[in-house]
C-alpha cells in the first residue's frame, strides 16, 4: 500500500509543502490523477490522488472550497496543487476545509512534472506489490509445508509468532483454546484473559483491537460463509498496529487455519458415523459376533464385555427457566457429571458415548453398569 506520506518522499515530489489536512496522510493511494476540467469528480474514484494546476478554477478560486468538499465525499485519498501558473495563493477558507476533512492539500514543487510523478508513483506501487508477491511466496512455502506433512495448530501457531514477532493464539469456534505459541520466554500474555475479551467481541470487523491487562490483542475472525469457526489471537505487552505484510501473513494462515478446523469437523463427523453404526448394530442386535463386536469396540477405546446395559437419554425442548443449549455443550456437561459420579471423576472406558438427532446413548459394560444406581437424577440434573 502507498500512502499520501509515501507520495511525498518520493523523487519527483521532493520540495513538496503540506498545506493542509495533514491528518489524512496515511490514507492509501490507488491511482493518480491530473485535474484541467470542471467537472473531475465525474471522472475519479475512491482512493484517487489528484494532481492539478487549478486552471478550472482559475477565475474562481473561491469553488475550490466546495470541491474539495465533493473529492473527499467520493474518497480521494488527497491533492497536490501547483501555484503561480494560474492561481497564485489559495483562500484561507480552502485550507480550513481542507484541515476539518483531514484531506490532505499538498503544494507540489515549481518545476515538478505531472508526467514524472506518476511514474514515480507507478514505480513504487510495483515496488510495493513485488514485494507483497515474494512475502507471500514466503509464507505458502511455510504453510505448504505444514499442510503435506500433517502438521498441527500448534505449528501453525509457531509458523504465525516466527513471522509476526509476536504471541499468538488459536482459539476453537467456541473460544475453546486449540494451540498458543510465545515468542519470548518472559511473556506476560494470560490466555484466560484473552479467551475473555474474545466472548465480548461480536464486531464483524476482519481484526479487533481490544487492550488488555496482561498484553493488547489483535483479534482476527476466522469465517467459514458467514460462520466463524475459530480466531486467531495476535497479542504483545505493548501496542501495535499490524502493517499490510502482516495483515497478508495473518489472512494467509487463516486459511490453513480453516482447513485444519473443516478437516477436524469431519473428522468427528465420520467418527460419530461410525460410532452410532456400531452402536446400533449392538442395540439391535445386528452385529457379527461378540467377538468381532467386542474386537471393534476396543478400536474405539471402549473396554466392552457383557452384559450390556444401554441408557438412551432423550434431551427435553427448551424451555424458559432452561434457555438451549448446543448438544455438544449438553454432552460433555453429562460424561462429566456421570464421571463424576460414577467414576471418581475419572473417565471410564466402560461407557461408550454416541448421539443422534434423536437421543443421546450410552451403553456401558457389566462393571460400568454396576454403578447405575442414581443415575436418572445425574441425568435430570444436567438436562
Amino acid at each position: 500500500m502507498v500512502t499520501v506520506r509515501d507520495l511525498i518522499r518520493l523523487p519527483s515530489f521532493q520540495g513538496t509543502t503540506i498545506l493542509a489536512g495533514s491528518a489524512g496522510l496515511d490514507r492509501s493511494v490507488e491511482d493518480i490523477s491530473v485535474m484541467e476540467v470542471p467537472d473531475i469528480e465525474e471522472y475519479v474514484s475512491a482512493g484517487g490522488f489528484l494532481l492539478s494546476t487549478l486552471y478550472p478554477v482559475s477565475t474562481h478560486p473561491e469553488l475550490l472550497v466546495g470541491l474539495l468538499e465533493k473529492l473527499a465525499a467520493l474518497g480521494l485519498s488527497g491533492m497536490g496543487v501547483k501555484l503561480n501558473r494560474y492561481v497564485d495563493s489559495l483562500p484561507p477558507a480552502c485550507l480550513e476545509k481542507a484541515d476539518a476533512l483531514s484531506f490532505p492539500l499538498l503544494l507540489l514543487p515549481p518545476n515538478g512534472n505531472f508526467s514524472s510523478m506518476i511514474n514515480d508513483y507507478l514505480k513504487s506501487v510495483l515496488q510495493v506489490k513485488s514485494g507483497e508477491l515474494e512475502h507471500r511466496n514466503h509464507i505458502h512455502e511455510q504453510l505448504m509445508d505444514i499442510l503435506i506433512h500433517g502438521d498441527s495448530q500448534s505449528d501453525l501457531a509457531k509458523v504465525l509468532s516466527r513471522n509476526l514477532g509476536r504471541d499468538i493464539i488459536l482459539f476453537g469456534s467456541h473460544g475453546e483454546l486449540l494451540a498458543e505459541c510465545r515468542s519470548t520466554p518472559d511473556s506476560s500474555l494470560d490466555a484466560r484473559e484473552v479467551a475473555c475479551a474474545l466472548q465480548a467481541c461480536e464486531s464483524e470487523a476482519m481484526v479487533v483491537k481490544k487492550k488488555l491487562l496482561s498484553c493488547y490483542a489483535a483479534l482476527h475472525a476466522v469465517r467459514f460463509g458467514r460462520e466463524r469457526i475459530g480466531t486467531i489471537a495476535v497479542c504483545w505487552r505493548d501496542g501495535f498496529d499490524l502493517t499490510g505484510l502482516e495483515l497478508i501473513t495473518l489472512q494467509q494462515c487463516s486459511i490453513v487455519f480453516r482447513i485444519m478446523v473443516q478437516h477436524q469437523i469431519m473428522m468427528e463427523d465420520a467418527a460419530l458415523s461410525r460410532r452410532e453404526t456400531f452402536a446400533c448394530d449392538l442395540i439391535y442386535g445386528i452385529a457379527e459376533s461378540e467377538e468381532a463386536a467386542i474386537t471393534q469396540a476396543s478400536i474405539m477405546k471402549w473396554r466392552m464385555a457383557y452384559p450390556i446395559l444401554i441408557l438412551a437419554m432423550v434431551i427435553p425442548p427448551p424451555s424458559v427457566q432452561k434457555p438451549p443449549a448446543s448438544r455438544r455443550e449438553t454432552l460433555a456437561a453429562l460424561k462429566r457429571q456421570v464421571w463424576m459420579e460414577h467414576s471418581g471423576g475419572e473417565r471410564n472406558d466402560g461407557v461408550f458415548w454416541f448421539e443422534n438427532r434423536a437421543m443421546i446413548v450410552a451403553l456401558l459394560n457389566a462393571d460400568a453398569a454396576r454403578a447405575v444406581a442414581g443415575i436418572e437424577e445425574t441425568i435430570d440434573g444436567v438436562l
